[in-house]
């Protein structure tokens, strides 16, 4: 499924979300904008985060066959908070890549 039906589902309470903590593992507070989407099992969806305001989604990493983890997070999430969330900082924007970059280390 796409991300735009991912969204539909969220939309229509098929799919909810899971928001993030800001105090976990010292994620930044510009991840409060985010939240990490739930299927109808009460399962994560790998790589896809919602925006908690608009809820459309974006794919933040995916994991290839071989195992390898590729991370597309960073620009979407970046380019679509400070267009739905302009009240965060470009500082926050650096914390974002580095959450990124630390959690598809979690996955390889």
């Amino acid at each position: 499924m796409d991300c735009a039906g991912i969204s539909k589902k969220v939309e229509n309470e098929i799919y909810t979300l899971k928001v993030k903590s800001s105090t976990r593992l010292n994620i930044s507070t510009c991840w409060k904008y985010f939240s990490e989407v739930l299927n109808d099992n009460g399962n994560i969806i790998f790589g896809v985060s919602c925006c908690n305001h608009c809820l459309k989604c974006i794919i933040d990493k995916m994991k290839m066959d071989s195992g390898k983890i590729i991370d597309y997070g960073t620009k979407n999430l970046n380019d679509h908070t400070r267009h739905c969330s302009p009240d965060v900082s470009s500082s926050s924007q650096v914390r974002i890549t580095s959450l990124l970059n630390r959690s598809s280390k979690d996955y390889k």
